[in-house]
């Protein structure tokens, strides 16, 4: 039997290519890149050099890429962080849309509890 699988908004193939790259890391550099041990040491010298080469790819500097474990992660991190450094200039509006996926509206529902003034618009906006 064929699958389609039409659900990529959620989860998505990898390439090969991508696959390829990562068997290194998935079979004898995957140590936490925290620790003081040698498969950690060598994880945090890879994760180091991924940081310095998206960052070239982009045109970045290396302490301004952050890598998460996924969309509702970096959904959390992105609003949060951008909520604290508003927060810090007087600004606690937030505007949103009711469609957001959940990640989104759980942190504003949380940014809310804090005191921020969020406003959710129609999703056909």
């Amino acid at each position: 039997m064929d699958i389609i699988y039409v659900d990529n908004a959620a989860t998505t193939k990898m390439s090969g290519a991508a696959i390829d790259a990562m068997i290194p890391y998935l079979d004898k550099c995957y140590g936490n890149p925290s620790s003081l041990h040698t498969v950690g040491q060598l994880a945090q010298e890879a994760l180091v050099k991924a940081r310095e080469d998206v960052a070239k790819a982009i045109g970045a500097e290396p302490r301004e890429i952050f890598f998460t474990s996924g969309g509702s992660e970096a959904d959390n991190q992105a609003l949060l962080t951008g909520a604290e450094r508003g927060e810090l200039r007087g600004k606690k509006h937030i505007i949103s849309q009711k469609t957001e996926h959940h990640a989104v509206l759980h942190a504003l529902r949380r940014l809310e509890k804090q005191g921020f003034e969020i406003e959710l618009l129609e999703g056909d906006v």
